[in-house]
């Protein structure tokens, strides 16, 4: 089987170039998740978790510009919403892009504790000792994460991905991709 390295500028929907800007506003979801996250840790916690929170942050969108991005279409391309796709093509090679849905499904779950992580230690400690920041803390990290962050990305970042109609986070009912047809 032939793999599909072509690369992104062969296609029309490449010709999009994101500015600055765009790449800015779809990472800062992100940002402040890894933020609000770190601070709900250190006051749970300590410092030092939560600094390891924040490296755990950035390690996620090193996983992905090493392994999950030279497996998609913009791969190289400022086409890619996000910008990771330009940064991959400095460090990695093209890879076949039809494997990409396998690859993103395989690799995604190393960053979902990102997501867990600060919830669980703010139930911990808002059993504990409860207090009013600590909630409003962690209602800003949920909504943040889970009504923001997935909303930027299906409405902005993910629009126009060519891989959405197999990929389980932005795939219509009934596609390859979605939950409701596994």
């Amino acid at each position: 089987m032939k793999e599909n390295v072509t690369s992104c500028k062969e296609f029309e929907d490449c010709s999009i170039k994101y500015s600055a800007l765009h790449v800015w506003l779809d990472n800062i979801p992100y940002i402040v998740m890894i933020l609000l996250g770190a601070v709900i840790i250190y006051l749970a916690h300590n410092i030092l978790l939560a600094l390891l929170f924040v490296a755990y942050g950035a390690a996620g969108v090193l996983w992905f510009i090493y392994l999950i991005c030279p497996f998609c279409h913009y791969y190289g391309s400022k086409a890619c919403p996000c910008g990771y796709g330009v940064l991959s093509a400095k460090v990695m090679k093209k890879k076949d892009d039809s494997k990409f849905n396998k690859v993103f499904k395989r690799n995604v779950l190393a960053i979902v504790p990102l997501w867990i992580l600060p919830v669980v230690a703010s139930v911990y400690s808002l059993i504990n000792i409860f207090s009013v920041s600590m909630l409003i803390l962690t209602v800003l990290f949920i909504v943040d994460s889970c009504v923001i962050l997935p909303w930027i990305s299906r409405k902005y970042g993910c629009v126009d991905c060519p891989n959405k109609e197999e990929c389980f986070w932005m795939a219509s009912k009934g596609s390859k991709g979605s939950r409701e047809s596994k």
